[in-house]
């Protein structure tokens, strides 16, 4: 995980100098600091997942070929996850009117 953030940290500080970042149009930093149901909610359940078996996304899909079945119990429940997000009201929470917000 410490390698992600410092990674993650020197992108970000690269880009910010820059301008602009190397592989989009322009740079875009979250800004919002609130929380809401919908991202609390999102982290309990996240966890959960990972607690119960040890994984998170990019491992799991990762070693779903090994066909351990905490690989193949968790990538269903992900993607049932992501469904769920994509059906619920989005509330404030909604990344496109955020991406609006932050334009205007």
């Amino acid at each position: 995980m410490l390698g992600a953030i410092v990674a993650s940290a020197l992108g970000y500080v690269l880009a910010k100098r820059k301008g602009e970042p190397v592989f989009g149009d322009r740079l875009e930093v979250p800004t919002r600091r609130d929380f809401d149901r919908r991202l609390v909610g999102g982290a309990v359940l996240f966890g959960i997942g990972w607690g119960l078996v040890g994984l998170c996304p990019g491992p799991a899909l990762a070693i779903l070929p090994l066909g351990l079945w905490q690989a193949w119990l968790f990538a269903p429940a992900m993607l049932v996850g992501m469904g769920l997000f994509a059906a619920l009201p989005s509330g404030k929470s909604d990344a496109a009117s955020l991406l609006r917000k932050v334009d205007a």
